[in-house]
């Protein structure tokens, strides 16, 4: 027997009509993170796309604990290549 995909919104949708004293409210919660995971999804994947992420430079404006962002490995294309010479 072939097994059947099942979604999440279908599984849940499922699980609450096992258990006839629900409300609904939990299933639309769980419904409404899943679309929230799925629109940051979207927009993650389209920054990668389109380059809006930006890059880490050798300072982190944003943080005031004196760690430079340069670390986390995500500087100016090029740049590394500059700071080896």
């Amino acid at each position: 027997m072939p097994h059947r995909s099942v979604t999440l919104s279908q599984f849940i949708l499922q699980q609450e009509h096992q258990h006839p004293e629900s409300s609904g409210e939990f299933t639309a919660l769980l419904i409404d993170l899943a679309l929230a995971a799925k629109m940051i999804n979207r927009e993650v994947t389209r920054a990668g796309l389109v380059d809006i992420l930006g890059y880490s430079g050798t300072e982190n404006v944003n943080c005031c604990c004196g760690i430079a962002s340069g670390a986390a490995g995500r500087d100016e294309p090029g740049r590394a290549a500059a700071k080896a010479a």
